[in-house]
């Protein structure tokens, strides 16, 4: 812009066209989320803790559930040996396990409903045929997957006690040992090379410079001495 018009100008025009553009991506991320998007850090998180729970006993997790519902204020109550929890008119039924939901248990899970009551089941995910089956009960079969799971229990704060930090941990200082692998040389490399030639093409040659030199520099010491790629 400073092409164009001076530089307090544009200045002042970067600052707003910068808000503008900000608040726009914010809305779009915003109304992502509440269609439940998950960001790709959020999906790998979603994905250790639904194995962690698939590893755990079905007393545990269902402790874990009436936690949840209890900090959600939902007035929940264990019932059937602590294996089912009872909340809002509804039985809600914990099961995680690499096997997944059968009909058989859709069919146990209906037969222990009294009165109004729904069934409520939470499981990792549900295939087609399941999803069919559960239709037949006239609504009182809801179907919860691992999505809505770990929704539920991050909101509550308790995918601390699921897997191991670092997650939403308070107080954990970041990681940047993955950007310090061998592996990122040439990406620093050509980030590099890149800002040194807009350097040729910008009124404010110093900074691209600058930043250009430093990436070069992290190439280079990347090569020699960045950390392998371990598993």
């Amino acid at each position: 812009l400073n092409y164009f018009c001076g530089r307090i100008n544009a200045i002042i025009i970067s600052i707003w066209a910068s808000l503008f553009i900000t608040t726009i991506v914010c809305f779009f991320i915003i109304k992502q989320n509440k269609k439940g998007f998950l960001t790709k850090k959020q999906e790998k998180e979603c994905s250790e803790v639904l194995t962690a729970l698939s590893f755990a006993s079905q007393v545990k997790v269902c402790n874990l559930f009436f936690d949840a519902f209890y900090k959600k204020q939902l007035s929940p109550e264990k019932t059937k040996g602590g294996i089912f929890i009872s909340a809002e008119n509804s039985l809600y039924f914990i099961k995680f396990s690499f096997d997944g939901i059968t009909k058989t248990d859709i069919v146990k899970f209906f037969n222990r409903l009294t009165g109004s009551q729904k069934a409520v089941v939470c499981s990792q995910s549900f295939g087609k045929e399941i999803t069919d089956f559960a239709k037949r009960f006239n609504g009182r079969i809801l179907l919860k997957d691992g999505k809505w799971c770990y929704e539920l229990l991050k909101e509550q704060a308790l995918i601390p006690l699921i897997t191991k930090p670092p997650y939403s941990c308070s107080g954990q200082k970041a990681n940047f040992t993955p950007l310090m692998q061998r592996k990122n040389a040439k990406k620093f490399f050509i980030f590099g090379v890149t800002f040194c030639a807009m350097s040729f093409f910008v009124p404010i040659k110093l900074y691209y410079t600058i930043f250009g030199c430093l990436m070069l520099i992290t190439s280079v010491v990347l090569t020699f001495f960045g950390k392998k790629t371990t598993e």
